[in-house]
């Protein structure tokens, strides 16, 4: 059977979209949690702020998605089937991807605050004790199932994310150690920053005048996914639009 990626996409986007309603709370919490913390250690760096507010808002998000969203004894069962739970149906295929991308901030901010976790084997660990500790109170709690599906999704999340994470923390590495010559990295970044904002100007411009698209608009999902037919081509070209 055809796995239609364009319903999974959409059932992945509309499940993201569930929990925007709970992100104000979300965010007053984490802000609170972080300045106490900061109050405790006495911290003054504000870019070592931000990451604890991130994370200690995305963790609020993890565990209300895995634990407060759901009624104790609502489900209590072990599957240790391998790849069971990705199913049959474009909801099942969402679910599965869904558990990947929901540890994907995990190996990416626990490198940014602990420099033990900037080791890919301590980052996997991490996030495979984590994801098995999720599972354990689960099925203690009666709020979901523990299905090694679960674990062994969580933990390619949480590599995911470390793999963002370094070759994000190697760009940026290579871009502040381009030279050693002071004047020469001053040029290299000049040069750079004008390419970029031509490419900016040039993109506004195409965008706006050559395909006829809104620029700081959103475009709705089912557009998005209409551009992947060639007959969404066909149509506009017919309409005197550009293709």
């Amino acid at each position: 059977m055809a796995v239609d990626y364009s319903k999974i996409i959409t059932d992945i986007c509309k499940d993201i979209l569930k929990l925007t309603d709970m992100f104000p709370y979300f965010i007053i919490a984490a802000v609170l949690i972080t300045c106490f913390i900061y109050t405790i250690f006495r911290w003054h760096k504000k870019l070592k702020f931000v990451l604890w507010c991130l994370f200690i808002f995305y963790i609020e998000a993890l565990l209300w998605i895995t634990f407060f969203s759901r009624e104790p004894g609502s489900r209590r069962a072990i599957d240790m089937t391998f790849l069971y739970t990705w199913g049959y149906t474009a909801q099942e295929h969402a679910f599965f991807i869904e558990n990947i991308i929901l540890f994907i901030p995990f190996g990416f901010m626990m490198p940014c605050i602990f420099r033990m976790f900037r080791k890919m084997p301590v980052c996997v660990m991490g996030g495979f004790i984590f994801s098995v500790m999720i599972e354990v109170v689960q099925y203690i709690t009666q709020r979901g199932y523990s299905q090694l599906d679960d674990v062994v999704t969580n933990t390619v999340g949480a590599l995911a994310g470390w793999i963002v994470w370094a070759l994000i923390a190697g760009i940026i590495y290579m871009i502040l150690n381009i030279s050693t010559d002071p004047v020469e990295r001053n040029m290299i970044w000049l040069v750079t920053g004008i390419t970029f904002a031509i490419l900016a100007v040039y993109s506004f411009f195409w965008i706006k005048f050559k395909m006829k698209m809104p620029v700081f608009k959103s475009v709705p999902l089912e557009k998005v996914m209409a551009m992947e037919n060639s007959m969404y081509y066909t149509i506009r070209k017919r309409r005197g639009i550009w293709r």
